[in-house]
């Protein structure tokens, strides 16, 4: 019987080793705080071995700031009888800078009497790591529509779009049709958000008022990432990590919404409470052991053997975890191992674990790793691995020798996180990067194309200057005479402002070049004859911004000025511009002067989609705009001279 015992407490102090979280337990019956044990993953954090750990307080181990916090927290867990539940920021023995969740209990005698604390520590710091990219990464989404739409279409995770004001589902993927159980999307639009949660969350707490605070939240900061409990079209209830983020759709203010299976991820924090529970009933039952009687020590040990093939029977259905002979052979495989490689136990055992190699592994990943394991050390790592039928996965792994009673390395262990997702995530940034790229060296290219050009005639500049503004005003069918016409309106604006002679006939040869960002839009859309959607008004207005970025590179004087000229020439007064909002005086006076002098001469002339205003209706939008689209001032000055204006235009007719 006592050997019973023994096998049983030898199996769970390895099972309790082979688990990567920081497990330990102090006596406060006897002795104020001191460790009585742990793990070997805390023993590491430590930077000590076990028996050094023993018999020592928190602020022997972690010093007095440190120490002080863990004394703090033990003494309101005593205090109210209650578990305690934190995060710390805590530095390793090896110097790693960590951020650990913290999560204690108390443990009882027969009588109820609180006799220790038992805590488990998990490394967070790849999660925390992970939200603070989160805004990062839905910036970049944001910038590439199309891509995001593939993705939208295509990603495991279930996606949906909640108008925030009308609060229903404006769309959905696949994989949240699939999860909500229903058989399309416009069965899933015709459901509430509310019909998707119980009335109450597992904290207690209403779902619609929680609910309510969550979408502030994201609202608020940008995004929010939280856990929560839905239900099915039929009632279902199923666990998902929720990331909401708030994003403007066709001028609607929506949530974007992500949800993560997270089931396997419960069935672990459940699996570790049971270690917890079962741990506490172990220590509780080393106290008293000398006090139970020889049939209660069977018993006890009877119900501890059947608690203990639960506890396993959790671990092998939940933790992926192999073991091989020292020529790499699998000797042991969970269930879990099974089902994320798609093999059955007898598929594996006795094969090389190199079945699950996936070809995309470079070799020099295994050389290390062998060399590691084979000289006693740990090894850790991500492995891309292939399943049976062919899919990949990835998995965060850590082997680690195993010893035989003589000391000897007898085989290898080795426990896996499934971090899958994780790597998809990586692959789409990295694709976004290189499109981004892709795009960028497009850009490039044509504003070298234009600084070549500018090289080989800058004797000529200022012809040139003109010339390509004609060329940009011609794709969209406009005539010659419309630069010419806006060249003359700018400068003539520019002396009545006050602007040097210099400066007002240097705007004169930079005003041309307002619209050759236009010369990157399609014909399709610039020569449209009717009005734009709103997809081809976005790409439209894009041409302040193209024409920006062909020109900010030069250095002269003539062209700098144009890229200005480009870039805000569609900017108002009242802020209501483009591509920047700017509102006011911060609209450079360049950009000012030429986006009067542009509408005043668009208004008056036949365009594809329009025919040209008569005088007083276009005199008569200027007064209602003074102020909204135009700088007041010029308003009052081009009235003023309207006469040299109008004289102008006729010089220079069509």
């Amino acid at each position: 019987m006592e050997t019973t015992v023994k096998n049983d407490t030898f199996i769970l102090t390895s099972v309790i080793n082979s688990i990567p979280d920081l497990i330990f337990y102090k006596d406060y019956l006897t002795q104020d705080g001191i460790y009585i044990g742990c793990n070997t993953a805390f023993a590491e954090f430590v930077g000590k071995p076990i028996d050094q750990i023993i018999n020592r307080t928190d602020i022997e181990l972690f010093g007095e700031e440190t120490g002080a916090l863990f004394r703090a927290k033990d003494q309101d867990i005593l205090i109210h009888n209650t578990s305690s539940h934190y995060e710390k920021w805590i530095t390793y023995a090896d110097g790693r800078n960590v951020l650990l969740n913290l999560a204690k209990v108390p443990f009882h005698d027969n009588e109820g009497n609180i006799v220790g604390i038992v805590g488990i520590g998990r490394d967070i710091t790849n999660i925390h790591q992970y939200t603070e990219n989160i805004e990062e990464q839905k910036k970049e989404l944001e910038d590439q529509k199309e891509l995001y739409e593939l993705v939208f279409k295509n990603t495991s995770s279930s996606v949906l779009i909640i108008d925030i004001e009308a609060n229903k589902f404006i769309d959905c993927n696949e994989s949240a049709i699939e999860i909500l159980g229903c058989t399309s999307k416009e069965e899933v639009l015709n459901l509430s958000p509310a019909d998707l949660s119980p009335e109450f969350q597992p904290d207690g707490r209403r779902s619609d008022e929680k609910s309510d605070e969550m979408n502030a939240i994201a609202i608020r900061n940008g995004s929010h990432i939280f856990e929560w409990k839905h239900l099915t079209k039929n009632g279902t209830e199923f666990w998902v990590e929720v990331i909401l983020t708030p994003i403007i759709l066709k001028h609607t203010k929506v949530l974007h919404v992500v949800w993560k299976d997270i089931a396997d991820r419960k069935a672990l924090e459940e699996t570790q409470q049971s270690y917890t529970v079962e741990l506490e009933k172990r220590v509780h039952e080393e106290v008293e052991k000398n006090r139970l009687k020889d049939q209660e020590l069977l018993l006890q040990s009877e119900l501890a053997q059947a608690e203990l093939a639960k506890l396993l029977y959790s671990f092998d259905q939940n933790v992926i975890f192999s073991k091989t002979d020292l020529h790499g052979n699998i000797t042991h495989a969970s269930e879990a191992f099974c089902e994320i490689s798609g093999y059955t136990y007898n598929e594996l055992i006795g094969k090389p674990h190199n079945i699950v190699r996936h070809p995309d592994m470079e070799r020099e990943v295994f050389k290390d790793l062998w060399e590691s394991i084979r000289n006693g050390k740990k090894w850790q790592g991500e492995i891309k691995n292939k399943k049976k039928n062919g899919e990949y996965y990835w998995v965060l792994t850590k082997i680690e020798p195993e010893y035989n009673a003589q000391g000897e390395i007898s085989g290898y262990a080795a426990i896996r996180q499934d971090i899958t997702d994780q790597k998809k995530v990586e692959e789409l940034k990295n694709t976004l990067e290189n499109l981004n790229s892709h795009l960028e060296q497009q850009v490039h290219e044509r504003v070298k194309e234009i600084i070549d050009l500018q090289q080989e005639i800058q004797d000529t500049q200022r012809e040139v200057v003109f010339t390509m503004g004609a060329i940009g005003e011609s794709r969209s069918k406009e005539t010659g005479n419309h630069v010419r016409r806006v060249a003359e309106y700018s400068k003539l604006l520019a002396l009545y402002c006050g602007l040097p002679q210099e400066e007002a006939e240097m705007l004169k040869q930079a005003s041309p070049m307002h619209d050759i960002g236009k010369v990157a839009i399609p014909d399709s859309i610039l020569n449209k004859p009717g009005r734009f959607n709103d997809e081809e008004r976005i790409i439209m207005n894009t041409h302040t911004q193209l024409g920006y970025e062909m020109l900010k590179h030069s250095h002269r004087p003539l062209l700098k000025m144009a890229a200005t000229v480009a870039y805000e020439h569609h900017e108002k007064w009242d802020g209501s511009g483009y591509p920047n909002g700017l509102k006011g005086e911060a609209i450079h006076i360049y950009g000012r002067i030429t986006a009067l002098a542009d509408v005043f001469d668009a208004l008056g002339s036949d365009r594809v989609y329009k025919k040209g205003w008569e005088l007083d209706r276009i005199l008569n939008l200027f007064k209602e705009e003074r102020g909204k689209h135009f700088d007041p001032q010029l308003v009052d000055l081009f009235f003023d001279n309207l006469d040299e204006f109008l004289k102008i235009r006729d010089e220079f007719l069509d």
